[in-house]
């Protein structure tokens, strides 16, 4: 009896240990078990959506001062990365469609962008934000904000991304709202 208890104590304290390294924290967002990736392909063009935790966009950000952590605190973060052939889809395209596609990541994708929550209710993007890397990543980043608020009374969302100009047509993206909660602490600087 005395082996179960202690036993089962060891599996509650490593369940609850911290996240403290951002190679951890990316393996456990990676691990499709935990919910938190999911990726299509489509045309041989890979679309995958990962959660963002806030503390990631934090350690990322040179200002951190209890008003931007508050800030970066009401926001749900999701990255779409876009690759084909493990390669950045971008420079894989013919220069007038990489010059329009450029263009719609940079400054107009966000009219595609939405979730609808269970009861239905859509909520638009507040903002993509587009990480040029110039073909020297394995592919491309848009990040991806919404307000936290309006999402926190939902179970489920569904991430919604319409058709940008990839030929991928509309991509659907199932997030659990508990696989987020269920996120251990992070503990990055």
């Amino acid at each position: 009896m005395f082996i179960c208890i202690f036993l089962a104590g060891i599996v509650l304290v490593s369940c609850n240990r911290p996240i403290e390294s951002k190679a951890s924290l990316t393996k456990y967002l990676n691990d499709s078990t935990h919910g938190l990736t999911q990726s299509h392909e489509i045309n041989k063009i890979k679309a995958a959506v990962t959660y963002m935790p806030w503390e990631v966009i934090a350690s990322r950000t040179r200002e951190r001062n209890k008003t931007s952590i508050k800030v970066l605190q009401s926001k749900y973060y999701f990255v779409l990365a876009l690759s084909a052939n493990g390669k950045e889809v971008l420079r894989q395209l013919p220069f007038n469609q990489y010059s329009e596609m450029v263009q719609v990541l940079a400054f107009r994708l966000r009219p595609y962008v939405s979730i609808v929550r269970d009861d239905g209710k859509v909520i638009e993007a507040e903002d993509c934000l587009f990480q040029q890397t110039y073909g020297m990543a394995k592919e491309n980043e848009v990040l991806l904000v919404f307000n936290r608020s309006e999402l926190t009374n939902t179970n489920a969302m569904d991430l919604k991304i319409k058709e940008f100009g990839l030929n991928t047509g509309n991509l659907d993206y199932k997030i659990n709202t508990k696989d987020i909660s269920n996120i251990p602490n992070i503990a990055i600087n």
